[in-house]
C-alpha cells in the first residue's frame, strides 16, 4: 500500500500505525479492503491490487488452470498477461509473494504504467 500510494504522490508519512495513511489511501482508491495489513500477501491479492491501481483495464483473454478467487480472477489474468507476477504453483490463493518477488512485480508495474 505504501509503495502504491507513493507512486501516486500520496503523503503516507506519520501514519499510526506506520502503514495507516497508506492503508487509508489504498482503501479510498478501491485498491484494498484494508484487512490483515501485517499478513503475507498472496499472489492473487497482489495481482488484484495492481490491477485496480491500473484502473481495472478490460481483460480480453482467460487463463485456465489456476485456482483463484472470483474477485481476483481478472486481476490475476491481467497481471499474468502483463508479466507482473510469476506463478509457480496452480493455487494463486495460497502462494505468497516474497519480498524479492514483490520488488520485481512493482518494478515491472512501474515500467508498464510509464508505457515502457
Amino acid at each position: 500500500w505504501t509503495v502504491l500510494a507513493r507512486i501516486n504522490g500520496a503523503d503516507v508519512e506519520g501514519g499510526e500505525p506506520w502503514y495507516g495513511k497508506a492503508r487509508d489511501w489504498a482503501m479510498s482508491q478501491g485498491i484494498t479492503d484494508g484487512t490483515a495489513p501485517q499478513r503475507a500477501v498472496s499472489v492473487q491479492e497482489l495481482a488484484a491490487m495492481l490491477y485496480r491501481q491500473a484502473g481495472s483495464p478490460e481483460v480480453t483473454s482467460e487463463l485456465y488452470g489456476f485456482q483463484v478467487a472470483a474477485w481476483a480472477r481478472d486481476g490475476l489474468n491481467w497481471a499474468l498477461i502483463n508479466r507482473l507476477v510469476d506463478l509457480h504453483i496452480n493455487d494463486a490463493s495460497a502462494a505468497f509473494v516474497t519480498r524479492g518477488e514483490l520488488a520485481a512485480s512493482l518494478g515491472r508495474f512501474c515500467k508498464l504504467a510509464e508505457g515502457a
